[in-house]
C-alpha cells in the first residue's frame, strides 16, 4: 500500500495541509524545523488509517486547536493490485471513515482491508514505524540476547513459522506441568499441594478428649474476659465524650453571653421590626440617585443645544455631490492612462523596430540600405508555402542523419567482424567434455554422501560436548572409569518408596517438634501467669489456707495440755504458748479473708498451677516420643545410602535422586549417539577411499594436473570446475562461429539499406531546390538557411499586427484624458471659485474632500438636532422620578414609631444602626440553636453550673489519656474477640469436620494425579526436544534468503565495511548472527560499534519488509530522525538503503537536519521527493 497523497484537514496545529507524494519516488523525505508539525504529522496517519484513539490518559491530545468533532484527515492510497481509494476519517465513535470529498457520505468499516489487510494499529506503528530510539533500543536488545535477537527476525523468512510455534506451544504446556522453580499456576505444584494439604488433614483429624475439653475451657474464659473488656471500653468512652461536649460548649455558651451584651446598646429600637433596615437604606439611596440623576440630565441638555448652534453646513457642494463623487470616480483611470500612455508609445515604437530588423535580415532593403516596407503584403509567402518548406527541412534533416547513422553501423560492422576473426585466431580447438562429465555424474551420489561428512562430525563433537556437559552437570557426580549405561540404577519404585517413608518420617518428626514447641510455649505462658498473680503478693491458695489452720490447731492443742498441766513451769511457758497461738489464729483468718476478698486471682492462680503440672507431664511424653523419631530417621538414612552403595556415590534427596537416575539415563543415550556417529563417519571415509581411483582417472583424461595431494571431497570439486570450464570453452567456440555468421549477413542488409536512403536524397534535394525561392533564397540554399527564412516571415505578421493596435490605444488615451480635464475645470469654477487651478487629479480630490467635509457637518447637524430632543425628554423623566423617591423615603420614615429620640431620626445612620441590631438577632439565633443541637438539650443553667468548674487546660490532658486508654481498651478487646472466634471456630470445625478417612482418600487420589502429570510432562518435553533437534538439522540444510537479504543492505548501509551477514554456531551450539568482514573475519553482535549495531538492526527490520511484502499487503515504512547516530557518508549509505526498498515498500522519512536533506539530494537526484512542512 503507498499514498498517493496525503491531506491534513483539522489535525493539532495543522490546517488544510496537503501533501502530494510524487510517484516514482525512490524516497520520500518531509523536512521541517523543531515545532513544525512532525509529530502531529505522524500521529495523523496512524489515525487515518486505524481511527482515533478514545483513550484519554497516558494518549496525547490532538484537539488543543480545533474541536475534537472537527479532526479531519484525509489521504488518497493506492495497493499492489493497482486500486486506490480516497477517503477521509473524522473522530467519533462510528461512520468514521467518509468519502474525501465535502459531503462526507460514510464508507463501509472494511473499505480499508485490501488496502491494509490484516494490519492493526499496534503492528503498524512497531513493525512500519521506526525512529532513533527504537532503533536503539532493538540494537541493545540484540546485543542483551548475543544475535538470537537477529535469528528470531529471520525465522519470518525460514520457513519454520508453524514448527516454531508447535515447539514453543510444547515447551509452553510442559512449562504449565512442571519446572524446577516452584509456582502455584503450575499443575505438578497444585496437586503437590493437595497431597500435603491431605497428608496434613489425615495426621491432624485426630481429635483427644483433653483437647476437647482444654478447648471448651478456653471458650468460657475468653467469652468473660470479652465482656468485661465491653464494660471497660464503654466507660472509657463515656467518660471521653462528656469531655468533648464541654470543651466544645464553653466557648459557645460564652459567644451567647457577648451577643446579649451586645444587643443592650439597641434597646431603644425594640419597637421596630425586624427587616424595615433594608427596605429604609434601599429608598433614601434611590432618592438620592435620583436627585443626582436629574442634575446630570439639565446639565446634557445645556450642553446640546450649545453644541447645535455651532454646527454650519455648505449647501451648493452638496446640492452637486453625485457629479463630484463621479469625477473623483473617474481619476484613477485617468491616472493609470497618463502612466501607462508612456509604455504604450514605446510598445509602438519597438513593434515598428522588430519590424524593420525581420525585413533587413530577410534582405528587403532600399538603395540606401534602409528596410523596405513598400509592397510588403504582396512578398508575403502563404501559409502552405510555408509549412511545405517547413516538413521539406524536417525531412532533408531525417535524411541526413540516417545516412550518417548508416555510415556509422557499417563502420561497427566491419570493426566486429575483424574482433572475431582475430577472436577465432587466438582461441584453439577443444574436445567435448561431455563423456567425462557423464562419468563424474555417474559418481554423483556417492560424492554427495561424502557432503555429509564435515556435518557429521560438526554433529559428533557436539555430542561428545553435550556428554561431557551432561557427565559434568551430575551432582553427585559418576565416576570417571564408569560408563552411563553400565551404570546400575536402583527401581524408581524402590526410590520413591524410600522417598514416601523418608517423607513420612521427616512429617512425622516436624509435627512432633512443633507439638513440643507448642507445650513449652504453653509452659512459659502458665509459668508468666502464675508469677503475674504472685506479684502483688503471696496468692492465699487453698493448699496455705489448710497449711495455716494445721499450725493453729496443732498450737492450740499445745496450749490445752498447758492448761491441763499445773506445774509452775507450765504457768509460766503459757503466756508464750496464748500469744504463739494467737498470730497463728491471726494468719488463717487473714489467708482466708483474703482469699475470699481475692477469690478471681486465687482460682486463676489455682487454675495455673493444675494445668501446669499436666503440660510438664504431657512435654515429657513428647521428648520421648521425639527421641524415636530421630532413631527411626537415622535407620532410613543408612538404608538410603546403602542402596546406592553399589554405584560408587552418595546420594541426596530421593526427589532429586529421581531427576538423577533420568540425566544418567540421558547421558547413556548421548554417549550411545556419539558411538552412532562415529560409525557413520568411519563408512564414508572408507566410501571416499574407494571413489578416489576412479576419479584421478576421469582427471587425467581431462588433462588436469596437480591434483594428487587433494583430498577426495577437493578432488571432486575440483574436478567439476574444470570440467565445466572446458565446456564453456569448447560452447563458445561454436558460439563464436555463429556469431560471425550473423554479423557477415547484418553488414550485406546495412549495405543494402545505405543504397536506399541515398536515392531518396536524391529525390527530396531536387523538390528542395524548387521550394526555396518563395521565401527569397537562392536553389542552393542549406536547411538552416531556410528554416531561419521560414521563421522569420512567420513572424512579420504578428508584428504588424501589434504595431497597429498599440498606435490605436495612444491615440484613444490622449483623447480621453483632455475630455476628463476639460470637465474637472467647469465644476471646480462653479462650486469653488476660491480652488487654485491644478493638476485634473489632484482638482477633483480638492472638490472630493470638500463634499465629504459638508456632507459630515450635515450628519453632525442632525445628530446634534435629536441630541438636543433626546436631553430635553431625559430631563422632564428624571425630575419626575426624583419627586417620587422623595416621597416614598418620607413615607417610610413617617411609619416609624414616635418613641425613637428625634436626634436619631437620620435615614443614613437609622438604617445602619438597625442592619447592626438585625446581624446581632441573627448571630445569637444561629448559636442558641448550635447550642441546643450539641447538648441534646440539656438543661442550661446546670452546664453552666457544670462549666464553673470545667477546667479546659486540664480537660485537654484528660482526652488525650482517655483517647490512648481506648485505644488500648479497643485493642485489647479485638484481641480477646479474635481469641474467642478463633477458638470457636475450631471447636465448630472438630464438630462438622470429616474424619481421617476422606483425607486418606484424597491423598491417594492426590498421588494418583502427580503420576499423570509426570507421565504428560514427559511426553510434552520430549516432543518438544524432538522437534527442536528436527528444526536445527532442517536450518543447516536450508539457505536462508532473508538472511542474504539483510546482510547486502548492511553492507550498503556501511560503504562496504562488512560484506553481509552469516550464522555461527557458539559453545552452547546455538546459531548467532554475525557480521562479516571483506576479508572474512567474522564479528560478533557484541564486538559492533553502537552506531554499527543501530545500522545492523536497520538492515534486519529493511530485509523483513522486502520479504513481508511478498507475502501480504504491505504499509509505508515510516521513519522518523533515523540517522541520529550515522556518520556523514553512512547517513548518504543509509538513505541508499531505504531507496534500495522503495520498489516493494513505500520509504518515507521525517527529519529536521539540513544535512539529512543535502545528503538525499546528493546520493538519490531526481529519485527522492521532498517535502517541507
Amino acid at each position: 500500500m503507498r499514498f498517493d497523497r496525503l491531506d491534513i484537514l483539522r489535525f493539532g496545529a495543522l490546517t488544510d495541509r496537503h501533501f502530494t507524494f510524487r510517484e516514482g519516488a525512490r524516497l520520500h523525505l518531509v523536512y521541517g524545523a523543531n515545532e513544525a508539525g512532525k509529530t502531529s504529522l505522524l500521529a495523523a496517519i496512524s489515525d487515518l488509517l486505524f481511527g482515533f484513539s478514545e483513550q484519554r490518559k497516558g494518549v496525547p491530545r490532538y484537539d488543543f486547536l480545533h474541536d475534537g468533532p472537527s479532526l479531519r484527515v484525509g489521504a488518497t492510497i493506492r495497493n499492489s493490485a493497482g486500486d486506490s481509494l480516497s477517503f477521509r476519517r473524522r473522530r467519533g465513535r462510528k461512520n468514521t471513515l467518509l468519502s474525501h470529498d465535502e459531503a462526507e457520505t460514510p464508507l463501509r468499516d472494511d473499505a480499508l482491508h485490501p488496502f491494509l489487510g490484516g494490519l492493526g494499529r499496534d503492528v503498524f506503528q512497531r513493525a512500519f514505524g521506526l525512529d532513533s530510539a527504537r532503533l536503539r533500543l532493538g540494537a541493545e536488545a540484540m546485543l542483551a540476547g548475543e544475535g538470537d535477537v537477529g535469528g528470531a527476525l529471520f525465522a519470518a523468512a525460514s520457513g519454520l513459522h508453524g514448527l516454531a510455534g508447535v515447539k514453543a506451544g510444547l515447551e509452553a504446556e510442559a512449562g504449565a506441568l512442571f519446572a524446577p522453580r516452584k509456582s502455584k499456576d503450575r499443575r505438578f505444584y497444585q496437586v503437590l499441594e493437595r497431597y500435603t494439604e491431605a497428608r496434613a488433614r489425615e495426621r491432624d483429624r485426630q481429635l483427644k478428649q483433653n483437647d476437647w475439653k482444654a478447648l471448651n475451657t478456653a471458650i468460657a474464659e475468653a467469652e468473660a474476659a470479652l465482656e468485661e473488656a465491653r464494660d471497660d471500653l464503654t466507660a472509657t468512652r463515656r467518660r471521653r465524650a462528656r469531655l468533648q461536649l464541654l470543651s466544645r460548649i464553653k466557648p459557645l455558651l460564652a459567644d451567647i453571653d457577648a451577643v446579649d451584651h451586645a444587643l443592650a446598646a439597641f434597646a431603644d429600637l425594640g419597637e421596630v421590626p425586624e427587616g424595615v433596615a433594608a427596605t429604609l437604606q434601599a429608598a433614601h439611596e434611590r432618592a438620592e440617585r435620583k436627585d443626582a440623576a436629574a442634575r446630570e440630565a439639565a446639565a446634557r441638555a445645556a450642553a446640546a443645544g450649545q453644541a447645535h448652534a455651532r454646527i454650519s453646513v455648505d449647501a451648493d457642494v452638496l446640492a452637486r455631490a453625485e457629479e463630484i463623487t463621479a469625477l473623483f470616480g473617474e481619476t484613477g483611470a485617468y491616472q493609470s492612462r497618463r502612466q501607462d500612455l508612456p509604455r504604450i508609445e514605446a510598445e509602438r515604437d519597438g513593434y515598428a523596430a522588430e519590424l524593420r530588423q525581420h525585413l533587413l535580415r530577410l534582405g528587403l532593403t532600399g538603395e540606401d540600405g534602409t528596410a523596405l516596407e513598400a509592397g510588403l503584403e504582396a512578398r508575403q509567402p502563404t501559409d502552405a508555402a510555408l509549412a511545405s518548406l517547413r516538413e521539406l527541412t524536417r525531412e532533408g534533416r531525417r535524411l541526413g542523419e540516417a545516412l550518417a547513422g548508416l555510415d556509422r553501423a557499417l563502420q561497427e560492422e566491419r570493426d566486429g567482424l575483424e574482433r572475431m576473426s582475430a577472436e577465432g585466431r587466438g582461441t584453439g580447438a577443444v574436445e567435448d567434455p561431455a563423456p567425462l562429465r557423464l562419468r563424474l555424474e555417474a559418481l554423483a551420489p556417492d560424492l554427495q554422501a561424502l557432503e555429509a561428512l564435515a556435518d557429521l562430525e560438526t554433529r559428533h563433537r557436539r555430542a561428545l560436548r553435550e556428554a561431557e556437559a551432561m557427565a559434568a552437570r551430575l551432582v553427585p557426580p559418576l565416576p570417571k572409569t564408569q560408563r552411563a549405561a553400565d551404570v546400575p540404577l536402583p527401581a524408581r519404585e524402590v526410590i520413591a518408596e524410600h522417598a514416601r517413608r523418608r517423607r513420612d518420617t521427616a512429617e512425622a518428626l516436624a509435627a512432633c517438634r512443633d507439638k513440643l514447641a507448642a507445650n513449652r510455649a504453653e509452659r512459659e505462658r502458665l509459668q508468666a501467669e502464675i508469677t503475674d498473680a504472685e506479684r502483688r503478693g503471696p496468692v492465699p491458695s487453698r493448699d496455705a489456707i489448710a497449711e495455716a489452720r494445721g499450725a493453729r490447731d496443732a498450737r492450740f492443742a499445745q496450749l490445752a495440755e498447758g492448761l491441763t498441766d499445773g506445774g509452775a513451769e507450765a504457768l509460766a511457758a503459757l503466756g508464750e504458748r496464748v500469744l504463739g497461738y494467737s498470730t497463728l489464729v491471726a494468719e488463717a483468718d487473714r489467708l482466708a479473708d483474703a482469699a475470699l476478698a481475692d477469690a478471681d486471682r486465687v482460682a486463676r492462680h489455682a487454675a495455673a498451677v493444675a494445668r501446669l503440672a499436666a503440660v510438664d507431664a504431657q512435654g515429657a511424653a513428647r521428648e520421648k516420643e521425639l527421641g524415636e523419631f530421630d532413631a527411626r530417621q537415622a535407620e532410613e538414612d543408612t538404608a538410603w545410602r546403602a542402596l546406592f552403595a553399589p554405584i560408587g556415590v552418595l546420594p541426596e534427596a530421593p526427589e532429586r535422586m529421581l531427576d538423577w537416575g533420568r540425566e544418567v539415563e540421558q547421558l547413556a543415550r548421548a554417549e550411545a549417539e556419539a558411538a552412532q556417529l562415529q560409525d557413520q563417519i568411519d563408512r564414508l571415509h572408507r566410501l571416499a577411499d574407494g571413489l578416489r581411483p576412479e576419479l584421478l582417472g576421469i582427471a587425467r583424461a581431462g588433462k588436469l594436473v596437480d591434483v594428487d595431494d587433494l583430498p577426495t571431497a577437493g578432488l571432486a570439486r575440483a574436478l567439476s570446475q574444470h570440467l565445466r570450464q572446458r565446456s564453456e570453452a569448447w560452447t563458445a567456440g561454436r558460439t563464436l562461429a555463429g556469431r560471425r555468421a550473423d554479423a557477415e549477413d547484418r553488414l550485406q542488409r546495412r549495405q543494402e539499406e545505405r543504397a536506399r536512403v541515398a536515392e531518396e536524397r536524391a529525390r527530396w534535394q531536387d523538390a528542395f531546390a524548387r521550394a526555396v525561392p518563395a521565401v527569397g533564397l537562392a536553389a542552393d540554399a542549406t536547411i538552416a538557411a531556410a528554416e531561419a527564412a521560414v521563421s522569420l516571415w512567420q513572424e512579420i505578421p504578428r508584428i504588424r499586427q501589434d504595431r497597429d493596435r498599440s498606435a490605436r490605444r495612444v491615440a484613444g488615451m490622449q483623447r480621453d484624458n483632455e475630455a476628463f480635464a476639460a470637465r474637472v475645470r467647469t465644476l471646480a469654477a462653479a462650486v469653488a471659485p476660491d480652488l487654485e487651478v491644478d493638476a485634473p487629479e489632484r482638482m477633483a480630490d480638492a472638490l472630493r474632500r470638500r463634499l465629504e467635509a459638508a456632507r459630515e457637518a450635515s450628519a453632525r447637524e442632525r445628530d446634534a438636532r435629536g441630541a438636543v430632543e433626546a436631553a430635553e425628554t431625559q430631563l422632564k423623566a428624571a425630575q419626575e422620578e426624583a419627586r417620587a423617591a422623595s416621597a416614598a423615603l418620607a413615607e417610610i420614615c413617617d411609619g416609624l414609631p414616635d418613641t425613637l429620640d428625634p436626634a436619631m431620626r437620620d435615614p443614613a445612620a437609622l438604617a445602619r444602626r438597625l442592619h447592626d441590631r438585625d446581624e446581632k438577632l441573627g448571630e445569637r439565633a444561629r448559636l442558641t440553636s448550635l447550642f441546643d443541637k450539641q447538648t441534646a438539650g440539656e438543661d442550661r443553667d446546670r452546664l453552666r453550673q457544670e462549666l464553673a468548674r470545667f477546667d479546659l487546660e486540664a480537660a485537654s490532658v484528660d482526652l488525650e489519656l482517655l483517647e490512648q486508654e481506648e485505644i488500648r481498651r479497643q485493642d485489647h478487646l479485638a484481641t480477646v474477640a479474635a481469641d474467642l472466634k478463633a477458638r470457636e471456630a475450631r471447636r465448630e470445625e472438630w464438630k462438622t469436620s470429616e474424619g481421617a478417612e476422606g483425607a486418606a482418600f484424597d491423598r491417594m487420589a492426590a498421588e494418583t494425579d502427580l503420576a499423570e502429570v509426570a507421565r504428560e510432562w514427559s511426553v510434552l518435553k520430549v516432543a518438544a526436544l524432538l522437534l527442536g533437534e528436527a528444526m536445527e538439522r532442517h536450518r543447516q540444510q536450508e539457505s536462508d534468503p532473508l538472511l542474504e537479504r539483510a546482510g547486502d543492505l548492511f553492507s550498503a548501509i556501511t560503504g562496504g565495511a562488512f560484506a553481509g551477514l552469516c550464522q555461527d554456531y557458539g559453545d552452547d551450539d546455538h546459531p548467532h548472527l554475525m557480521a562479516l568482514r571483506p576479508e572474512g573475519e567474522m564479528v560478533a553482535i557484541d564486538g559492533l560499534s553502537e552506531g554499527s549495531r543501530d545500522q545492523l538492526y536497520l538492515a534486519l527490520r529493511l530485509a523483513f519488509l522486502a520479504d513481508y511484502a511478498t507475502r501480504s499487503e504491505v504499509a509505508p515504512f515510516i521513519c522518523d530522525d533515523l540517522f541520529q547516530t550515522f556518520d556523514d557518508q553512512r547517513t548518504a549509505s543509509g538513505l541508499e538503503a531505504l531507496a534500495k526498498v522503495s520498489g516493494t515498500v513505500q520509504p518515507i522519512l521525517f527529519t529536521h537536519h539540513k544535512s539529512v536533506v543535502a545528503a538525499a539530494e546528493r546520493v538519490l537526484g531526481d529519485g527522492l521527493d521532498l517535502l517541507e512542512l
